[in-house]
C-alpha cells in the first residue's frame, strides 16, 4: 500500500510539473524560429546569419524557460525527487526524441541533396511527398512522447508543425503568396504560444506559492 502511494503521489506531482504550460511555450518558440529561419532565407541573407539568428533563438526559449521554472514554478511545485520507473521512462524519451531529430536532419539533407541532383526523385514522388515523410518522422516520436510523458498537449503541437509543413507546399502551388513558410510556421507559433501563455496564466493562479516551514535550528535562531 505505502508503495502504491508513494507511486501515486509521484504520479500527480509529475502530472502537476507538466501543467505549467513551459514546454508548450518553449515549442512556440521552435515553430517561430523555423518561421525566422525561412522568412530569412526569403530575404536572401546568408546561411550562417540565419543558423545564427535561429540558434539565439533558441537559446533564448531555453533561457527564458529555466528562468520561469526557477522563478515562478519551483516556489509553487518544489522539486521533485523521480522514481526508477519514471527516470528511466524519461531517458527512453530522450532517446527517441534524438532519434527523431537525427532522421529529420538526414531526410532534410536529402531533400537539399536532391534538389541539386539530375534526377527529380522528389518530382516524381510528388509535392507533397518531403512533407509527408517529415510529418511522419515527427508525429509519430511525438505522439509516443506524449504517451510516455503524460503529456497529452503534445500531440497538438505535432500536428501543428505537420500542418505547417503542408500549408507550406500548398500556399507556395496554388498562390502567389510570398514567405509562405514563414506565414504557415509563424502561423502555427502563434498558436502554440498562445496555448502556452494561457496554460501558464492558468497555473499562476491556480497553484499557490508555497510557504516554506523554517527548520528547528532555524526557529530557534530567531
Amino acid at each position: 500500500m505505502n508503495e502504491l502511494n508513494l507511486r501515486a503521489i509521484e504520479s500527480r506531482s509529475w502530472k502537476a510539473m507538466q501543467q505549467n504550460g513551459l514546454f508548450d511555450l518553449f515549442f512556440g518558440v521552435v515553430l517561430a524560429a523555423s518561421a525566422l529561419s525561412m522568412l530569412l532565407d526569403e530575404l536572401g541573407v546568408t546561411a550562417a546569419i540565419r543558423i545564427g539568428a535561429t540558434l539565439a533563438l533558441y537559446a533564448a526559449g531555453i533561457a527564458g524557460s529555466w528562468l520561469a521554472r526557477r522563478r515562478y514554478v519551483v516556489p509553487r511545485t518544489g522539486t521533485v525527487k523521480l522514481g526508477a520507473d519514471r527516470r528511466r521512462r524519461v531517458r527512453q524519451s530522450r532517446l527517441v526524441l534524438a532519434i527523431s531529430v537525427i532522421l529529420t536532419l538526414a531526410l532534410l539533407a536529402l531533400i537539399t541533396i536532391a534538389q541539386f541532383s539530375p534526377a527529380d526523385w522528389l518530382g516524381e514522388l510528388g509535392g507533397f511527398a518531403p512533407s509527408a515523410m517529415i510529418g511522419l518522422i515527427v508525429l509519430v516520436p511525438l505522439a509516443i512522447l506524449a504517451y510516455v510523458l503524460e503529456y497529452p498537449r503534445l500531440v497538438i503541437h505535432a500536428v501543428l508543425f505537420v500542418g505547417a509543413e503542408f500549408a507550406t507546399v500548398a500556399l507556395a502551388r496554388f498562390t502567389l503568396i510570398p514567405a509562405t513558410g514563414s506565414i504557415a510556421f509563424g502561423s502555427v507559433a502563434a498558436v502554440s504560444l498562445t496555448i502556452g501563455s494561457v496554460v501558464f496564466a492558468r497555473f499562476l493562479r491556480s497553484v499557490p506559492i508555497v510557504q516554506r516551514v523554517p527548520s528547528e535550528a532555524e526557529a530557534n535562531d530567531r
